[in-house]
């Protein structure tokens, strides 16, 4: 039987003799060749500017695009919903501005494309395109929290500035759209005992009867969750609502019935009711 040693001897091939000479024969050989070096600039990939600033240019449209749409969820209205944990839960998303969320995410995926095509950036694309939705996402709510959007409803929805389509625009999209048999939100006009007399931001009064154990007084801004009775809502939970958050709903909605005409109007108030139908039908299918 071999041994292991005569085994891997027998395996490893010959190295082959060379001559004496061998290194220096190599290297005269290689001084021989020409070599060239391309200054840097030639060897990188030149930066296409016109993509790059269209990236930039649609990544900035994405952040106020995402900026709209904060700025329509605290004007609907539909975040006072949250504070009955899960019981309109389903009902949030009737309110939720999908119309802006499929731009943002379009336009932030062009963005993406671009810049990466741009060469500017020396990434691959899935980190280019993870990079700018999330620069999308916290870009949008970090310019919603410099309080761009009190600055907006002061200057064009109380009607200080009027900037042609501008004004027509946040008017147009903040709107407090909630309007649910179950849900009311309304600063309390009258108070006896328990039996008290809402009026919302719609301009509708209702009648409601508080649970044992709330109060309000006049003035106060309450949303409150029951059923309605005939004429009476029955109230099973309420909150008193933070009048310098919520009085936004209530300010807006009497200077835009002062601004607008009767058609106008018509058209604000039948949004709502024509949500409702929509969703109505859609959960007796």
């Amino acid at each position: 039987m071999k041994k292991l040693d005569d085994i891997l001897k027998a395996a490893k091939p010959a190295v082959p003799d060379l001559p004496m000479d061998f290194s220096e024969r190599v290297m005269s050989e290689v001084m021989k060749i020409d070599l060239a070096t391309l200054p840097l600039k030639l060897a990188r990939q030149p930066i296409k500017w016109k993509q790059l600033a269209g990236g930039t240019l649609l990544l900035l449209l994405s952040l106020v695009i995402v900026n709209n749409i904060i700025f329509e969820v605290q004007m609907n209205g539909s975040v006072e919903l949250l504070y009955f944990g899960t019981q309109f839960l389903k009902d949030i998303f009737v309110y939720f501005p999908f119309d802006l969320v499929v731009p943002a995410i379009i336009v932030t995926g062009m963005s993406s494309w671009l810049m990466w095509n741009s060469k500017a950036l020396k990434r691959g694309i899935a980190a280019i395109i993870i990079g700018s939705y999330l620069t999308t996402a916290f870009g949008g709510a970090a310019l919603a929290a410099t309080g761009i959007n009190e600055q907006i409803q002061d200057a064009i929805i109380k009607e200080r500035r009027e900037w042609p389509l501008v004004s027509w625009y946040f008017k147009e999209r903040a709107r407090y759209f909630i309007d649910l048999p179950n849900f009311k939100m309304g600063r309390v006009e009258k108070s006896n005992g328990r039996f008290v007399l809402i009026m919302d931001p719609h301009g509708h009064k209702s009648k409601i009867e508080l649970p044992t154990g709330m109060t309000v007084r006049k003035g106060q801004i309450i949303s409150i969750a029951g059923v309605s009775s005939g004429n009476l809502f029955r109230v099973s939970s309420g909150r008193h609502c933070n009048p310098g958050r919520v009085g936004r709903y209530f300010h807006h909605m009497s200077m835009m019935n002062k601004g607008m005409d009767e058609k106008m109007r018509k058209h604000h108030q039948q949004m709502p009711k024509e949500g409702m139908m929509k969703r109505k039908s859609c959960c007796a299918s």
